[in-house]
């Protein structure tokens, strides 16, 4: 087997994309007042790295605000499911994503390894309810973007 790499040399190198991105794409548009749209962030960060991970919750902040300059988002559309549902969705799609780029690491985790990322996505969620809304992905694709509309319109057009 594969020795573990430390946790605090992982972190970091696991910043680092998120610290290009801000400067280099992020910031770019935003300061022109265009909307930006991430499919991961610092809560991914919070949940992988940390609830996951086991890296120390003050550390991880620092390290997240140093690689994001400080930026959070406006809004966070968490899209939800229990994963009974969400691991057989995963491992259909896995023989045509694996074909493309690979499979990620937790593609493939366990049933108890995708309830606690589901977990420490709700915490985030918890911990900020004003900015973390739930979605249920449990449902059709039309299901999702519809309440994914409805999210977006009352927060940015109401």
């Amino acid at each position: 087997p594969r020795p573990s790499r430390p946790k605090t040399l992982t972190t970091p190198k696991a910043a680092a994309p998120s610290a290009q991105h801000v400067q280099h794409i992020q910031r770019r548009y935003l300061l022109k007042d265009i909307w930006v749209i991430c499919d991961r962030f610092s809560d991914s960060s919070r949940v992988y790295q940390g609830y996951v991970g086991g890296i120390e919750s003050s550390n991880l902040e620092s390290i997240i605000k140093f690689s994001t300059s400080g930026l959070e988002p406006d809004l966070t559309l968490l899209l939800d499911c229990p994963v009974e549902i969400s691991i057989p969705r995963v491992k259909s799609d896995l023989s045509e994503f694996r074909a493309k780029k690979g499979a990620k690491r937790f593609d493939e985790a366990s049933l108890p390894v995708h309830q606690k990322i589901r977990d420490g996505f709700l915490e985030v969620h918890r911990a900020h309810p004003k900015r973390v809304k739930l979605v249920d992905a449990s449902g059709s694709h039309q299901d999702v973007l519809d309440q994914s509309l409805a999210i977006l319109t009352r927060k940015f057009f109401s």
